[in-house]
């Protein structure tokens, strides 16, 4: 268990004020009517009044619109302990108030709440009531407002004077684990905090270990009142028995000054077959992530000597051991999953974290994070690729159903426990009703969360699923369904129902000897033994490839597409049907390389030249006015696999939050807050690290020259959209939005939109306005909620306040030449 000492001084939950402490003493309550379930975008007349700036404090017993059908108040509270609890925050609101008595910095403790306005400037939140985050905030002299938006039925709260302006924050480290007998080379990150209103620059992190030599790590620069988490390097020596092993942090404001915060964590150590964290850098944020992991009993060969240099090479990889990809449920952490299974004779069990415990239920970021972790191991370890398999409990088990069937070449089995199917049979998902363009365009935003669209991936691979019939939290239904869509077309089925079992019967229901059988003979076929490729995808984005086939490019985003090829060597021929695809790639593995090989491929019917594959044995078709050719698509100026939307895939690829100086006072504050909120959720959601810099401070360093960058309010307020050459197709100023043909004037439009960062092959995406209204309305849409999918482009106006979803103006796909013309753009 990870010790925590901390020189900062905050409990771990608001009880009792210290000296310095403003703990909640009331608070003014009010319940709201929000749509049901996880939807886009949900009506909210307090946050109207917030977006269209006419919010005013409410008085005890003032009445502020109609939920189920009767007027309701604010009512006034009493706080027991540091917290407000009352039914109307199971989905409401809770409006502290608190005097200062000057203009100043405070640490605001809070947990069981979703966000909150500070003055009507946007924070962060502690939905799972973790206990975990502190955020600086600013205080006026006089009165002030905390409004709290709450769903778990309470709130606590307190706010805390900082002991120095740069504070290290040790509730949220990210550690390794050291493992007996062998020296740790490694990295851990803990976040510092700036309680200043200013930017602070050139401090150091000082990192000492008994045994090993001290280490200094450059403070990036931290923006007014922010967090960051840091990474640092530890080198520990080899620790003759398991225990804890300190690791002593301290700040300094420049190398070798005096320290102006310290604290200590501790690691473990332990046994040599036990389970381990193991942390690495995420290519997502940069932010450091881990993973747990158990080694086989016979192990001694488990780390390769070099690693593959490209994507090709990876596919190529051969190794020894079988590896089980296991996937943890909701409030797991990714090394209590490990710890349910006892070390295996040969296989490696690895438990990726999907980014927090409750994270992003293995879709968005917590399948990225599932991959990038396998990746991670299969470079490093010496494992199998084609005896890989993926298993997972409840939240774990539907990632298994999700990641099993979105990959089928990556996986060899796949088995569920207690899992659910989807967004749409489970955990409050909600189809968008309605047949209207935009309606539809949402729809099809959500297609990578609709398992059953490709599910039939799964048909190629042996499945055994396990669930209890007593489960009160995943319903058996969930898998009984799977059952009978399986069991009428599946060759290699296996279901057990546990009689009398709920929703975890310990440590059996992952551990499950008769899965583990099956996992034994379980392989996938090389590339080059593969004769048949059948394959489906909601989008090449998400899940490109099988075998020797890539699809690059669909005719329709995001709808299912579908390549069903078979190869005959000897003949040296391709021949296949396609479904929504306009650009695709096959591979001529097994193929002998011949100075004259050139393989014939019809498809869809049609038959092409016979035709030399590339120096890497691939050949390129692409599908234009109904008819395929031979032929590459642009990559500096198209869509394809590794550079296409929707919005929220602009998140990742290293990417750097760059908020707008160019506005007036208010807007750019706006656009500070905005991109601070966004890398805060971003750090309480998924463990994230984003950069944030200002559009003209942000200098590119060599390893950001291909990152995607998010840009904070408009082409008038945000110099940044000029210097990354962001493309006037959807053209965004203050006062006017152009896009395409159409033109909407006003100062209340909202945009979230991707576009292309020309010609590195990066995404560029954009969080903005019209105007003030337009900027603050952004805020409706939480995209950092899983389960929730934009598309490339989505307008609002002030209706949706009042309409919910129904109250989106646009939605739409751009081509795959990014073009508004070449798309689809429904307006209402």
């Amino acid at each position: 268990m990870l010790q925590v000492f901390c020189s900062v001084g905050l409990s771990l939950a608001p009880t009792q004020a210290d000296a310095g402490e403003q703990v909640i003493d009331r608070a003014l309550v009010l319940p709201r009517k929000g749509t049901p379930g996880r939807v886009l975008v949900s009506a909210d007349p307090v946050a109207g009044r917030l977006v269209l700036g006419t919010w005013r404090t409410p008085a005890p017993g003032e009445k502020w619109g109609v939920v189920d059908g009767s007027e309701q108040a604010w009512e006034e509270v009493p706080a027991r302990d540091g917290a407000i609890t009352h039914g109307a925050l199971r989905d409401g609101y809770a409006l502290w108030q608190v005097d200062s008595p000057e203009d100043r910095v405070a640490l605001l403790d809070a947990s069981s709440h979703s966000g909150v306005f500070v003055n009507g400037v946007p924070r962060a939140g502690d939905p799972y009531s973790t206990g975990a985050f502190v955020f600086p905030v600013e205080l006026k002299k006089g009165k002030n407002e905390l409004l709290f938006s709450c769903g778990r039925g309470r709130v606590a709260a307190k706010l805390v004077v900082p002991k120095a302006p740069l504070l290290l924050h040790l509730r949220d480290c990210t550690l390794p684990d050291a493992v007996e007998g062998e020296d740790l080379s490694s990295s851990g990150a803990a976040v510092v905090i700036n309680a200043s209103p200013r930017i602070l620059k050139g401090n150091v992190l000082r990192v000492e270990v008994a045994g090993s030599k001290a280490a200094e790590v450059q403070v990036p620069d931290l923006p007014p009142c922010s967090t960051k988490k840091v990474i640092f390097p530890i080198a520990v020596p080899a620790q003759g028995k398991a225990g804890a092993v300190s690791v002593r942090l301290s700040l300094h404001s420049a190398a070798g000054s005096a320290v102006m915060d310290q604290g200590e964590v501790s690691l473990r150590t332990v046994g040599r077959h036990a389970a381990r964290k193991i942390t690495f850098q995420s290519q997502i944020d940069g932010s450091l992530q881990y993973f747990g992991l158990v080694p086989p009993l016979e192990g001694d060969d488990l780390r390769r000597n070099s690693f593959p240099a490209d994507r090709l090479q990876r596919r190529n990889l051969t190794g020894r051991h079988p590896l089980v990809l296991t996937l943890h449920g909701a409030a797991v952490e990714g090394i209590g999953q490990a710890e349910a299974y006892a070390p295996k004779k040969d296989a490696l069990i690895v438990a990726p974290t999907n980014r927090r415990p409750f994270g992003f239920d293995w879709e968005d970021w917590g399948r990225l994070d599932a991959i990038e972790v396998l990746d991670f191991v299969l470079e490093r370890y010496n494992v199998d690729p084609q005896r890989v398999m993926v298993t997972g409990h409840s939240m774990g088990g539907h990632g298994a159903w999700s990641l099993g069937s979105l990959f089928p070449d990556r996986f060899a089995a796949v088995a569920p426990s207690a899992g659910w199917i989807s967004f749409l049979t489970y955990a409050g998902g909600r189809a968008v009703e309605g047949e209207d363009g935009v309606s539809k365009i949402l729809r099809r935003a959500a297609s990578a969360s609709d398992t059953m669209g490709f599910a039939p991936n799964l048909l190629s691979r042996p499945v055994y699923v396990l669930h209890g019939d007593a489960d009160d939290n995943v319903p058996v239904t969930q898998a009984r369904t799977m059952r009978e869509w399986l069991g009428k077309m599946h060759a290699d089925f296996s279901y057990y129902e546990r009689k009398g079992a709920g929703h975890w019967w310990g440590n059996e229901c992952v551990d499950w000897k008769p899965m583990f059988e099956m996992f034994e003979r379980a392989k996938l076929p090389r590339d080059e033994e593969r004769t048949t490729v059948d394959f489906v995808t909601p989008d090449p984005g998400v899940s490109a490839e099988c075998g020797w086939l890539r699809i690059e490019q669909q005719e329709r985003i995001r709808e299912i597409s579908e390549a069903h090829f078979q190869i005959d060597r000897a003949a040296k021929s391709f021949k296949g049907t396609t479904s929504n695809v306009a650009a695709l790639v096959l591979r001529a593995a097994g193929i002998p390389a011949e100075e004259s090989l050139a393989v014939s491929i019809e498809i869809d019917g049609q038959k092409l030249a016979k035709t030399p594959p590339s120096a890497r044995g691939e050949v390129f078709l692409v599908r234009r006015e109904g008819r395929w050719s031979i032929g590459a698509i642009d990559r500096q100026r198209e869509r394809y696999s590794r550079c296409t939307g929707p919005f929220k895939e602009a998140f990742r690829n290293g990417v750097v939050l760059i908020y707008g100086t160019k506005g007036s006072a208010e807007e750019n504050a706006w656009s500070y807050a905005r991109a601070r909120f966004d890398a805060e959720t971003f750090w309480v959601r998924g463990n994230g690290s984003v950069q944030l810099a200002s559009d003209v401070s942000y200098v590119a360093e060599e390893d950001h020259l291909s990152a995607n960058v998010i840009l904070y309010g408009n082409r008038d307020t945000n110099s940044a959209f000029e210097r990354f050459g962001v493309d006037k197709a959807v053209d965004l100023r203050r006062g006017a939005l152009h896009v395409g043909g159409v033109q909407r004037q006003g100062e209340d439009l909202a945009v979230l939109c991707v576009r292309r960062r020309d010609p590195s092959g990066a995404l560029i995406g954009i969080v903005g306005g019209t105007g003030l209204v337009g900027m603050r309305l952004t805020g409706r849409v939480p995209y950092f909620v899983s389960g929730l999918h934009l598309p490339d482009l989505l307008v609002l106006t002030p209706e949706v306040l009042t309409k919910g979803t129904a109250g989106i103006a646009a939605a739409g796909f751009f081509g795959n030449d990014w073009s508004v013309e070449r798309g689809e753009v429904a307006w209402r």
